[in-house]
């Protein structure tokens, strides 16, 4: 860029290799006046006027908790070598629903946000008949292999509204995504977008991509945007003989307590228990999501439970009224200690 650069024609490379150079008149000594890293990389023992971070988050720097943790720690280190009014960009897309451009942008950072299409709209009713606010240019069905972008009069119709478009389409979907007018037209044409869909393996991959959605472009399980949060607590109610468990006005038929025991390494994730209730139509609660903290049982001088992870997960049977509960062993071939 800077060899090609007409506006940068004072600063071509005089010395220096690939990663690190010095521009010719450089009074710099050690550093160099531009140097290249890779995004993990220890940079401690240098300093800068600007940073640009390039792609920080990738499949690889954001497949799970742990490497996100990391990726933001060497990120953190950057402040440290920055001159006073030094400066940082940060350029790419999100790949993870705890972003840390979601949390740059949170903190009030400037930020410019380019997305494929500016209005958006997704449907999973399997409807024959929605609305949007705008007028849709692209409407695809599907993601993957199966993607399909609908086409006008063949596969819906749209209808002006006094204040939205009605949609009709000619048979059901699972998924709908209506969108406005692409931002490059000439560039990336109808032909060229359900291509990119058909290649995006998830939903997530697509909204992270081309909508600059904090999105997993991996498959998961929990999807995140599913979860609706109530605040109702369980209350048990007796008529004729028979107690009920409630959650709300719903009459629960279900619930179970899974308990993952940690390790105990160092690095390792703490020991959890987790709730779900089952109400009469199928639908599901996650009514408690706990760690577990402190050792695994507490006893005293007399070898009575006093406190522990064991009395934990024993508050938890009794407050619930729970019959059993079920234990992940995984490698640890071992259960908490029998509590009466």
């Amino acid at each position: 860029m800077l060899e090609q650069n007409p506006l940068a024609w004072n600063c071509k490379q005089e010395r220096g290799s690939v990663t690190k150079w010095w521009i010719k008149g450089s009074s710099e000594v050690k550093h160099g006046n531009m140097h290249v890293r890779g995004i993990l990389s220890n940079v401690t023992g240098a300093r800068a006027s600007l940073i640009v971070n390039d792609d920080t988050e990738t499949p690889t720097t954001t497949a799970s908790p742990e490497l996100r943790e990391k990726l933001r720690y060497r990120l953190s280190e950057q402040i440290h070598i920055l001159i006073p009014k030094g400066q940082r960009l940060f350029v790419g897309t999100p790949h993870a629903q705890d972003s840390l451009y979601a949390n740059l942008i949170e903190a009030e950072a400037n930020n410019l946000v380019l997305k494929m299409f500016e209005k958006e709209a997704r449907f999973t009713s399997n409807q024959t008949e929605i609305r949007t606010t705008f007028k849709p240019i692209y409407i695809f069905s599907g993601i993957g292999t199966h993607a399909k972008l609908l086409k006008d009069f063949d596969d819906y119709t749209i209808t002006k509204q006094e204040t939205d478009y009605l949609i009709k389409l000619k048979q059901s979907y699972p998924l709908i995504d209506c969108y406005s007018e692409a931002l490059w037209i000439d560039r990336f044409t109808s032909e060229v977008m359900e291509q990119r869909r058909k290649e995006c393996t998830t939903l997530g991959e697509w909204d992270s991509q081309y909508l600059m959605h904090n999105r997993s472009i991996n498959e998961i399980r929990l999807d995140p945007d599913r979860l609706i949060p109530y605040s109702a607590e369980v209350t048990f109610h007796t008529a004729n003989r028979t107690t009920m468990m409630m959650l709300g006005d719903k009459r629960i038929v279900s619930a179970t307590l899974k308990v993952d025991p940690s390790s105990g390494k160092t690095k390792s994730d703490v020991s959890a228990a987790a709730l779900v209730l089952q109400d009469e139509q199928g639908r599901l609660y996650w009514h408690r999501s706990i760690a577990l903290l402190g050792d695994v049982a507490v006893t005293d001088d007399n070898g009575q439970f006093t406190g522990g992870q064991a009395w934990q997960v024993a508050d938890l049977v009794k407050e619930f009224k729970l019959p059993n509960l079920v234990i992940e062993t995984n490698r640890h071939r071992w259960l908490f200690p029998f509590y009466p």
